[in-house]
């Protein structure tokens, strides 16, 4: 009797979860892994990553790993990690030996550094694709697609920068993006009105320009930021812009 009681609790948490991720047409989420970003797309079967650290780094990826499990979600379609900072990129590593990853974009990274050859040597080992992205690419799904744009400069800070759309509603993630380089990616590519915006830099001052909010006009804006962070995100600037510009604003 236990054991059926068991499996039977099991099964109902699994379908819960599931339901959780996959109930509507998509589902983007947050996770809360302290200063860093982990972010997750789920759409008519199609399961996107976009960056996988935390404050705690190998636990980020735990924590993904964990969250797409609990959906009954054992696959993931595309990795894509925006830099190399550990707080963007330091749980990839952990999340590709938990699950299997069908293909892994990443930016072009100098040869000595170590988080870029960790995370492509792992994926290499669980038969990953591994795919550098120097050129914009598009990665196609049903009903949507990622807009995957290079880095703008080749500052500490710059990075990928993800449009997700499904349907009409569309995402913009810039990573660390600073503002000189948000102006870049302005004048270099088209970008629409956007949903949501993931604010640059965990809401840094130096991120999320007012130029750049003239452009999406986001109607709500996600902050992944880790409470108390000795860095004072998010700065007092940037939520007095996001508010002048009538944004909805979440924060983990």
């Amino acid at each position: 009797l236990w054991a059926v009681l068991l499996a039977v609790g099991f099964l109902a948490a699994v379908l819960w979860g599931r339901a959780s991720l996959t109930a509507g047409e998509m589902t983007f989420a947050a996770l809360d892994v302290g200063q860093g970003q982990c972010l997750l797309l789920e759409s008519g079967g199609f399961t996107a990553v976009v960056d996988c650290g935390g404050s705690y780094p190998e636990e980020a990826g735990e924590t993904m790993a964990r969250t797409l499990f609990s959906a009954g979600l054992t696959t993931v379609d595309a990795l894509v990690l925006t830099h190399y900072d550990l707080d963007h990129a330091g749980g990839a590593v952990q999340l590709l030996y938990r699950l299997a990853v069908d293909r892994l974009y990443l930016p072009a990274a100098p040869d000595d550094d170590s988080t870029a050859q960790a995370v492509a040597a792992a994926a290499r080992a669980r038969g990953t694709q591994v795919l550098w992205v120097t050129a914009e690419t598009q990665v196609a799904f049903d009903g949507g697609a990622l807009r995957l744009l290079p880095p703008p400069g080749d500052g500490d800070n710059d990075g990928l920068s993800i449009l997700a759309s499904v349907g009409e509603y569309d995402m913009l993630i810039t990573g660390d993006l600073p503002r000189d380089s948000e102006l870049a990616l302005l004048s270099r590519y088209a970008l629409p009105q956007a949903e949501l915006l993931v604010a640059g830099h965990h809401g840094a001052a130096t991120s999320t320009s007012q130029a750049l909010l003239n452009r999406v006009r986001p109607e709500s804006v996600v902050i992944s930021v880790g409470a108390d962070n000795p860095y004072g995100h998010p700065a007092a600037e940037t939520l007095e812009r996001l508010e002048a510009a009538g944004a909805a604003v979440y924060r983990t």
